[in-house]
């Protein structure tokens, strides 16, 4: 599934590519003011009272990242659904969910902190005096963040979709990567290729990097919640393979979707499609 997410991503991409554009600066725009702000008044203050509004912009920021992932899920949402749409789509997005968002972004920054300090504690303090025990809980902290982070890639997809709170994304996301944990290592690895040319190009980071990553994630949560349909179906015609999901063969149906049944050729000679 995950070849026909990268290949659902690109197209679309490809197809909205000014107004995912748009959208992208958009979110820049608005995950990079508590920051500016932060720093604008960075000289005004100093020591605890640095310490405190350094943290609130952080938290404002995490929160921007979420409510603008969840409001370009839903944009990438239309454009799977219609093949069509305008910038108005991620504006919608945002007045629907950016509580929502906000309060995700929210629970993961205080779920990745507690993680991250447990990981630290465990094995600094802990492993010190008693390093089975104190390695042991640090390692086990340490793959509750992984799993934390692969759950992050579906949540605002699963919010959209879905229409669900913060704790009803995370559940469903939870659940999502548990049933199919490769998929989401996989997609894991290419979010974080992703990651890595946008750091390298500050200037891929904030113009386009938000929309297109959260393309992949809504192409790939298409691809599951395809996946989970047709086999829901098989099951109820009574045709479904014996042994659970995985050994039916899905049919995704390339063909009659757009997004997936073009290749090189529809690349280099548009106009011949």
């Amino acid at each position: 599934m995950l070849p026909r997410a990268l290949k659902m991503a690109f197209w679309v991409v490809y197809d909205h590519l000014g107004k995912l554009l748009l959208a992208n600066l958009a979110s820049s725009f608005l995950c990079a003011l508590p920051v500016a702000l932060a720093l604008a008044a960075a000289p005004h203050f100093s020591g605890a009272a640095a310490l405190v509004f350094f943290s609130a912009a952080a938290v404002l920021a995490s929160m921007a990242v979420f409510s603008c992932a969840a409001a370009l899920a839903w944009m990438v949402r239309g454009f799977i659904e219609t093949r069509d749409g305008t910038v108005s789509l991620f504006f919608a997005g945002l007045r629907k969910f950016a509580p929502r968002g906000g309060a995700l972004g929210l629970c993961y920054l205080f779920a990745g902190l507690c993680l991250l300090s447990s990981v630290w504690f465990y094995a600094s303090r802990v492993g010190a005096a008693h390093p089975v025990i104190g390695y042991g809980l640090s390692a086990m902290a340490l793959w509750s963040g992984v799993f934390l982070g692969l759950t992050a890639l579906a949540a605002p997809s699963a919010m959209v979709q879905r229409d669900l709170g913060p704790a009803g994304a995370v559940k469903l996301a939870a659940v999502l990567v548990l049933d199919n944990p490769l998929f989401f290592a996989g997609l894991a690895v290419c979010s974080a290729l992703m990651a890595a040319a946008a750091v390298l190009a500050p200037v891929l980071l904030v113009c386009f990097f938000l929309a297109p990553l959260v393309a992949l994630h809504g192409a790939a949560y298409e691809m599951l919640a395809r996946g989970y349909a047709a086999e829901a179906a098989a099951r109820a015609s009574g045709t479904a393979a014996p042994g659970g999901r995985g050994r039916a063969r899905v049919d995704f149906d390339d063909a009659n979707d757009d997004y997936l049944n073009r290749g090189l050729r529809d690349l280099i000679f548009p106009w011949k499609g």
